[in-house]
């Protein structure tokens, strides 16, 4: 009597091969969407600097702390509680002072470009306000 011969309990080499061929694509998609998420967070990371920049530079312009002068692509200084000043060369600041569609307001632009080692990562944010004009605010003997 011939005997047949009973299949084995296991994988067979070809469902190995599948198996760890499924699981390498597997890894390298991950670690692809990881690699993006992280683009992305360093992207909005400076961004958010950027804006926050820009919104500083505003509100030392509506304050009075900074001087209303238009600036084109000037380093960004810092002023800190000590009353010392920092440039931060990272960053770039353009102020632009427009008339606003009022008599008496003023359109105030500030753009916040990053330095050649950030350039790739993001683009340059501006922020717009509008502002009394203090000429205008003097004449009437209200500052």
């Amino acid at each position: 009597m011939t005997s047949r011969r009973q299949p084995a309990d296991a994988f067979t080499l070809l469902e190995v091969i599948l198996a760890m061929a499924i699981l390498a694509l597997s890894l390298a998609a991950l670690g692809h969407a990881v690699r993006l998420s992280h683009q992305n967070a360093e992207r909005t990371a400076i961004e958010s600097d950027a804006t926050i920049i820009a919104e500083s530079v505003l509100a030392e312009l509506l304050s009075g702390v900074r001087t209303l002068t238009e600036v084109q692509r000037e380093a960004y200084t810092e002023t800190l509680p000590t009353g010392q000043s920092v440039q931060d060369a990272r960053w770039f600041i353009s102020i632009s002072i427009d008339n606003g569609p009022i008599d008496g307001l003023l359109l105030l632009g500030v753009k916040v470009e990053p330095a050649q080692e950030l350039l790739a990562a993001v683009a340059p944010v501006q922020l717009v306000r509008y502002a009394p004009d203090p000429s205008v605010l003097e004449e009437e003997g209200e500052l």
